[in-house]
């Protein structure tokens, strides 16, 4: 249940309150939201006895960077991937939907379509920066965008996948190869 505070600056003030069904505890916490993101942030939020995919949080990493490879490091892994095989990969992936995040109509291609979308898209103000290169939508203050709601299950799909190829796949290739590949299925 949420309870509504005043206004402020065009944001709404909830103070929320989760009870765990299956621990003796409840956790109480404030948020600021604009208009309906308060049904986008309840989207995001676990859901008790839902199984974890795969990647978990390997797609968004919790303490905000990850490890990048010399360049030396990275051209060798690089001369050593198999494409094709990675391609052969994410086609397997696309249309074998997983209990921790089920498919729409049993394909995630739309899903990631949408995750190339968004990490192409990306740009801070802040600093200039964007684009999916370094694949910087799983960092914040990408990561936490309300249009990004969600895309976080996406890269936890393909984090096996990452995982798999090393430091030859980035991350922002694999992101924008998975859509490329889901608007061609």
């Amino acid at each position: 249940p949420a309870h509504t505070l005043p206004r402020k600056g065009g944001f709404t003030a909830y103070t929320v309150l989760f009870f765990n069904r299956f621990l003796p505890i409840s956790v109480s916490i404030n948020i600021m939201v604009r208009g309906s993101s308060l049904l986008a942030l309840a989207a995001m939020l676990p859901v008790p006895g839902a199984a974890m995919c795969p990647g978990g949080m390997m797609g968004t990493p919790p303490e905000g960077h990850a490890p990048v490879p010399s360049m030396p490091q990275y051209n060798k892994d690089l001369a050593d991937l198999d494409i094709q095989a990675v391609f052969a990969d994410i086609k397997k992936l696309m249309t074998s939907s997983e209990e921790c995040w089920p498919a729409d109509f049993a394909h995630y291609g739309p899903f990631w379509v949408r995750l190339a979308w968004h990490c192409s898209g990306t740009y801070r103000e802040s600093d200039g920066r964007g684009g999916c290169g370094g694949g910087r939508q799983r960092f914040d203050p990408e990561a936490s965008w309300e249009d990004n709601g969600n895309l976080d299950h996406a890269r936890a799909l393909l984090a096996p996948i990452k995982e798999k190829y090393g430091h030859a796949l980035s991350w922002g290739d694999l992101m924008t190869t998975a859509g490329t590949i889901a608007i061609k299925s």
